[in-house]
C-alpha cells in the first residue's frame, strides 16, 4: 500500500488476465503455445481447447487466458484462411448465391462451401 496527496492506495492483485501467443506445434493431445510478451511456454491438452484445437495452425497467434496464474482457455483469431483440400467438383450452373456442398479443409475440418468452390482455393470463416 502507498500513499499520494494523503490517500491510501492499494494495488489489486486482478486473478484474470489475457496474453498474446504463438502455436507452436502439436504433440500427442498437448498443444504448445509460447507468450509473445515474454517467450514463456504454456502447454494445453485437447479438453481445454475444446472445440478450438481443430483449428490450430503452427505461427497462429491467439490470446491466451488465464485466471490466477493458471490457463484457463483460449480466444481464436475472427477469421481463417484455410485451403480447400476435397470436395465436388465445380457445376457449370453454380452461382455465388446457389446451395452448399461438403468440403474438407488442409486441417481435416470438414465445413460447408459454396458450389463455386473448387480444390486448392481457400476458404475464409
Amino acid at each position: 500500500m502507498s500513499t499520494a496527496f494523503g490517500l491510501q492506495i492499494r494495488s489489486i492483485r486482478r486473478p484474470w488476465r489475457r496474453t498474446i501467443s504463438e502455436f507452436l506445434y502439436r504433440g500427442g493431445t498437448t498443444y504448445h503455445f509460447m507468450n509473445s510478451e515474454n517467450y514463456d511456454q504454456l502447454e494445453m491438452d485437447d479438453e481445454m481447447l475444446g472445440d478450438h484445437a481443430q483449428w490450430m495452425q503452427p505461427g497462429m497467434k491467439i490470446q491466451a487466458e488465464y485466471y490466477d496464474g493458471r490457463p484457463i482457455g483460449i480466444r481464436l483469431p475472427n477469421s481463417l484462411t484455410l485451403e480447400v483440400v476435397e470436395t465436388a467438383p465445380v457445376m457449370k450452373t453454380a452461382t455465388k448465391t446457389a446451395s452448399t456442398k461438403p468440403a474438407t479443409l488442409e486441417n481435416g475440418v470438414n465445413i460447408n462451401v459454396p458450389e463455386f468452390i473448387r480444390n486448392g482455393r481457400s476458404a475464409c470463416g
